[in-house]
């Protein structure tokens, strides 16, 4: 039985390396080349029908390509509100013309992060179908006409304060910087930290506070696999 047994198993090595084999000859798979290069190619394998599915706010997913469903009905003005099918929990804060209100566009970039990060979590649970990454926010529009009827969506009236805190809120929602690595390819990194990036929102307190103490900052792919570990100390001036 054994060589019967291996003689089954050996196609089945065979195909796997064949079609690593091919994935690998695929352009658009390669983060090592120039994006326009990935982008061009894999534009140029979509069928006539495919492209015409991606005009819609919803598109299917592309299993062929790997590519997932996406959606671009994730509106995210102050947290992630309405999605795809309805709602889902998150966290939520004030309207724009309120996140405005605090001058400050580090709290819209903290806000940001917030969504950002949840976000993604959603975009994974449901595989991209109902959330996507193509957050519906922020309005950088002008309110300076209350007749309009949005301007709660805006953070305020002039330009050089709303482009200010939009680029803090743009900036939250980026999340983090990945780094392509070739096989056997080692780099090193350096993430500098400011106090404002260990803060936390305490609801008592009703502000965004760091505590003073050791905290650990992990670093890895995903919480779920976090490889690296270090712990740092946070002191009062």
């Amino acid at each position: 039985m054994r060589p019967q047994l291996l003689v089954a198993v050996a196609p089945l090595f065979l195909a796997a390396g064949m079609a690593w084999t091919l994935a690998a000859a695929e352009p658009f798979r390669d983060p090592n080349l120039p994006l326009e290069r990935r982008v061009d190619d894999l534009v140029s394998r979509l069928t006539l029908e495919e492209k015409i599915g991606m005009l819609a706010q919803g598109q299917p997913a592309i299993p062929r390509l790997g590519i997932k469903a996406f959606t671009n009905w994730t509106e995210g003005l102050h947290g992630l509100g309405w999605v795809r099918g309805g709602s889902v929990t998150a966290t939520t804060f004030p309207q724009s013309v309120g996140l405005g209100e605090t001058w400050d566009p580090e709290i819209l970039r903290q806000a940001g992060a917030v969504e950002g990060y949840e976000a993604r979590v959603y975009f994974k649970k449901f595989d991209g179908a109902r959330v996507g990454l193509a957050i519906r926010a922020p309005n950088v529009d002008l309110a300076r006409d209350p007749r309009w009827g949005r301007t709660e969506e805006s953070f305020g009236e002039d330009p050089y304060f709303v482009g200010k805190m939009s680029v803090g809120y743009i900036k939250g929602l980026r999340g983090f910087q990945r780094i392509a690595l070739r096989p056997n390819e080692t780099r090193t990194v350096r993430l500098p930290l400011k106090g404002t990036d260990l803060t936390y929102w305490d609801a008592d307190k009703r502000s965004f506070v760091v505590e003073p103490g050791r905290v650990s900052v992990m670093l890895g792919a995903s919480s779920a696999d976090a490889r690296l570990e270090k712990t740092i100390e946070v002191k009062e001036k």
